[in-house]
């Protein structure tokens, strides 16, 4: 719906602000990693809250085939 597209939007924009925020503060990459995992987790747990069950099966269905695509580029 608009209403979920307009909230699932916002989550995204306040995760890249938070990474930015995290890659400003933090000049050990290692810190910056961990805190980017924990940003992009806290993500996904509200973007969950926004979908429907069959939405959030899709959407996870989606991050495996994006995730499986970025690795398969990824050097050996």
């Amino acid at each position: 719906t608009a209403d979920q597209k307009a909230k699932v939007y916002a989550i995204y924009l306040d995760k890249d602000k938070a990474i930015s925020a995290a890659k400003q503060k933090d000049t050990d990459p290692n810190v910056f990693a961990d805190e980017r995992k924990v940003i992009r987790s806290q993500r996904d747990i509200a973007i969950k809250a926004v979908l429907t069950p069959e939405q959030q099966t899709k959407w996870e269905n989606e991050k495996s085939k994006n995730k499986r695509r970025a690795g398969a580029g990824a050097a050996p």
